[in-house]
């Protein structure tokens, strides 16, 4: 290497991209489940003009994979493990210069941007841990915002019980459902059941597939359900996606049981039999209208005549 002028080495960075550029899902193949698209790839984004990947170490926020699926245009989505063949095809072509990224932290739901740090493990740059989302635009939704799927009813000492699986139509555009993993607040289940009209309480109970069923093909499942104490809507509670992937198989949907004072039914009055009026002078009626005085007649002009 030559001498530097003044003692300073000048060195100059070629941009590769735009910060401004979406974020992309790279070398992303479709698949389709259950009549729903899946949309598999590395997400890649711009950071001051060099491509910028996630390294899937451990040290980033769970939801991450369907915050960034809804940050590029999906509706939800999820992270798959890296140790696949599918991750090793998926890295197949990577621009040289990557960055990669670890420790990414979340405000709320929507934003995971805040004070990343390069990442320091070798497997990162090799594609052994690379990140593998599964983004999907989703079902559309349509009915009830919220309502409890494939639920039962029962009357009982004057209450009405019913549970079933608790549903959520995001912004009309797919379904979003609890893991029950523990993870939830009992008063966020508790405004579950109060904003579906029901007393501000509620019981959590197993999932059994064979008397609830499952959720719509396309569900996504959340954790962390929590509502603050002056919420007017579930849509002022918060939740983080769920990264279990037995919530996602749909082997741990939360079922929910919520109770209130049964209607009240009142009995309609019974009508009285219909009774065919008496004629004047008769004492009663009998079939086909023959009275019993004109039957008495008959009998006497019977006997006169025999």
């Amino acid at each position: 290497m030559g001498s530097c002028p003044n003692g300073y080495a000048t060195v100059t960075c070629q941009r590769v991209c735009a910060d401004s550029d979406n974020s992309t899902l790279f070398n992303n193949q479709t698949t389709v489940v259950d009549g729903i698209n899946y949309y598999i790839g590395i997400p890649q984004f711009c950071v001051g003009g060099t491509y910028a990947r996630v390294c899937n170490d451990g040290t980033n926020h769970p939801g991450y994979g369907s915050i960034f699926c809804r940050g590029a245009g999906f509706a939800f989505g999820d992270l798959l493990p890296s140790n696949s063949s599918l991750a090793q095809t998926l890295y197949s072509g990577s621009p040289q210069g990557i960055i990669y990224l670890s420790n990414f932290t979340c405000s709320g739901d929507e934003n995971c941007d805040e004070n990343p740090s390069f990442a320091t493990n070798p497997q990162c740059y090799t594609g052994q841990l690379e990140t593998i989302l599964r983004c999907s635009p989703g079902t559309p939704c349509n009915g009830s915002k919220l309502y409890l799927h494939n639920n039962m009813t029962r009357i009982v000492n004057g209450r009405e019980i019913v549970s079933g699986i608790p549903l959520n139509c995001i912004d009309g555009a797919f379904y979003a459902s609890l893991c029950n993993d523990g993870s939830h607040t009992q008063a966020g289940l508790n405004y579950l059941c109060q904003s579906m009209g029901f007393d501000n309480t509620s019981v959590t109970l197993p999932h059994n597939s064979s008397v609830y069923g499952r959720t719509p093909v396309g569900t996504a499942y959340y954790s962390s359900f929590s509502c603050p104490p002056n919420a007017n809507t579930v849509d002022d509670c918060d939740a983080i996606s769920s990264t279990n992937q037995q919530c996602w198989t749909g082997t741990m949907d939360l079922v929910l049981k919520c109770s209130r004072a049964a209607p009240i039914v009142t009995p309609s009055a019974t009508p009285s039999a219909t009774t065919t009026p008496t004629p004047s002078g008769s004492t009663s009626v009998l079939a086909n209208g023959v009275t019993v005085s004109v039957l008495v007649a008959l009998i006497l002009a019977v006997l006169l005549l025999s």
